[in-house]
């Protein structure tokens, strides 16, 4: 039996019922049939506490379309949709879209969701959800069964934007949104190329827009194609940050000093680990002193780009005080401060709370706490180099996080502890939870860290949020930049000596960014350098821009984090 292609098709595009003929038989189409919906409970309560865990699973089973004949199979183009309402009728609600068979809702996306459906906070309020399938615009829907769940909220705050590091952790910073229009503004304290992103109250992430070129421009699409993580320009220090969700445009102004007028004149310090400026002198006398606070920033934006400070745009600031409130400003004002007694003092500007900036005099001097450049993991190669020695260590990269990676040989007995200070025994991390691979530190903690097998490994580790990973190198480690081609196709290869990695690299033509030595093919450890030192997550390598065109031996020694490029001669 045939059926006419024409025919069906627009039998499926234009209606719910149609018929075809052939020798007098006529062919309907049934219908969507019903799918199955379950969840996992009927009772849910939201919290801050929860609001990142799993709290509420749906499952269906897969809706098909029928012929009222056997002989004629239906094409499969079911799309399903679940549906989400406050009211049983489905009055106003929010459709979310069904790629597979299931979904689950952590607590911050159920509770955006009740939000957005206008449920009150704190009240138990039933909500309704049901499978919508459809074939087609011009065709009627079919729908499930609706299934009830009670459901309590709590209040969305819309006024902070949470920073959170380029891995999505809450690093305890928030910018501010006074009106809780989705534009957030605050300091920030940022090494350079520093990666950060920013979640609202209501759970939206914002990041780059995953174009090149476009460094502030926004985007919130849960794609990590389509959603880069944010980075300030190559000048570290202070800046003064905001987000505007509603143009997705951000934008970064660098202080790069502010000067101390009036009875006071001097420049301050920033201490980027507690975002704050300070400027210690003595006092001769008790009085008062009226002082002013002011600079000249660097503001880098959209039509200014992240690369070159020289194009950032000259922007006068100062303080101002408003009602006893600190305000950032255009220009500064005067305002008093008491000195109770003679003797040294250190006025200090803290910025690390946008909702209360506080210019005060501390007794006494303040020094800017110092972050070790490096640690050491004794233990870790104690059968390598005979007993448990201060010699294997790893690198700074990331300030603000107290992160620290390195290459390092591992044969272990009795696995190892991370050191602050070299030989000095007394300030240590070792194991709170975690295996070989990964886990969680706690200082002075009794129980050292499992070391995994002999062997060459990468260890990344935070003494903010306490965690370790460690990654076994392989026989290869990958160069990515090259020519402008960023790919996991030109390799260098393991040597006869641990941690060293060497092949040939063809320079065609000139980098416009430079490139990286990965040490797997995730995108996401790499070392840059410059001048022959190795950096991990550092500028990337810019001698392919300088060096004639040709073939040149790299080789990379990650133990010793150097680089070396050497002109094949012929």
């Amino acid at each position: 039996m045939k059926i006419n292609n024409i025919l069906l098709l627009c039998f499926f595009s234009l209606l719910l019922w149609t018929s075809c003929e052939d020798s007098g038989d006529k062919y309907y189409l049934l219908g969507l049939e019903e799918s199955d919906l379950i969840v996992t409970t009927d009772k849910v309560v939201l919290t801050q506490d929860n609001s990142s865990d799993i709290v509420l699973s749906l499952a269906w089973t897969k809706g098909t379309l029928s012929v009222s004949n056997n002989k004629v199979s239906a094409p499969d183009v079911y799309d399903t949709s679940l549906e989400i309402s406050s009211t049983k009728e489905f009055s106003s609600l929010v459709e979310v879209r069904g790629e597979s068979l299931s979904i689950a809702f952590t607590g911050k996306e159920l509770n955006a969701i009740a939000k957005e459906l206008g449920v009150i906070p704190d009240v138990a309020t039933p909500i309704y959800f049901r499978l919508k399938g459809s074939i087609g615009n011009n065709i009627p829907a079919v729908y499930s069964v609706i299934k009830e769940v009670s459901l309590v909220s709590y209040e969305i705050d819309m006024s902070r934007g949470l920073i959170l590091d380029k891995e999505m952790n809450d690093t305890g910073l928030f910018l501010f949104s006074e009106n809780e229009d989705g534009i957030y503004r605050g300091f920030m304290g940022a090494t350079a190329w520093a990666n950060f992103y920013m979640q609202e109250g209501n759970g939206t992430t914002w990041g780059n827009d995953g174009v090149d070129g476009d460094a502030f421009l926004l985007s919130s699409e849960d794609d990590p194609e389509k959603r880069w993580n944010l980075w300030f320009p190559s000048v570290g220090g202070s800046y003064y940050v905001t987000v505007d969700t509603q143009k997705k445009l951000w934008s970064a102004l660098n202080l790069p000093e502010i000067n101390i007028a009036g009875d006071l004149s001097a420049q301050m310090e920033f201490d980027r680990s507690s975002n704050s400026w300070s400027y210690s002198f003595t006092a001769d006398e008790a009085k008062e002193i009226t002082v002013s606070l002011s600079g000249v920033g660097k503001l880098f934006d959209y039509s200014t780009g992240d690369q070159d400070e020289n194009l950032a745009i000259s922007t006068p600031f100062g303080f101002q005080k408003e009602d006893n409130e600190l305000i950032f400003a255009e220009e500064p004002s005067n305002f008093t401060l008491a000195i109770p007694e003679v003797g040294e003092w250190t006025l200090i500007l803290d910025l690390s709370n946008p909702l209360e900036l506080t210019c005060s005099l501390v007794a006494g001097t303040i020094e800017p706490e110092v972050v070790n450049s490096e640690v050491y993991l004794p233990g870790i190669d104690d059968l390598l180099i005979g007993g448990w020695k201060f010699e294997s260590k790893l690198s700074l990269f990331n300030e603000d996080d107290l992160s620290y990676a390195g290459v390092v040989n591992v044969d272990s007995e009795f696995g190892y502890g991370i050191y602050l200070e070299k030989d000095n025994w007394d300030d240590f991390y070792k194991l709170d939870s975690g295996d070989q691979l990964d886990g969680k530190l706690l200082k002075g903690a009794e129980d050292n860290i499992p070391a995994p097998a002999k062997g060459t490994y990468f260890i990344n580790v935070s003494l903010k949020s306490l965690k370790y990973s460690v990654l076994a190198l392989t026989e290869k480690v990958y160069v990515s930049g090259l020519n402008d081609s960023w790919d996991f196709n030109t390799t260098l290869e393991k040597t006869q000596n641990d941690g060293i990695y060497s092949g040939v690299i063809s320079i065609t033509k000139p980098s416009e960014y430079g490139f990286q030595i990965h040490i797997d093919d995730s995108w996401n450890n790499y070392f840059g350098g410059v001048e022959g030192k190795l950096y991990y997550t550092g500028d990337n390598l810019k001698e392919d821009q300088t060096l004639d065109l040709g073939e040149y031996i790299l080789t990379v020694d990650f133990i010793s984090e150097s680089y070396e490029i050497t002109a094949i001669t012929k």
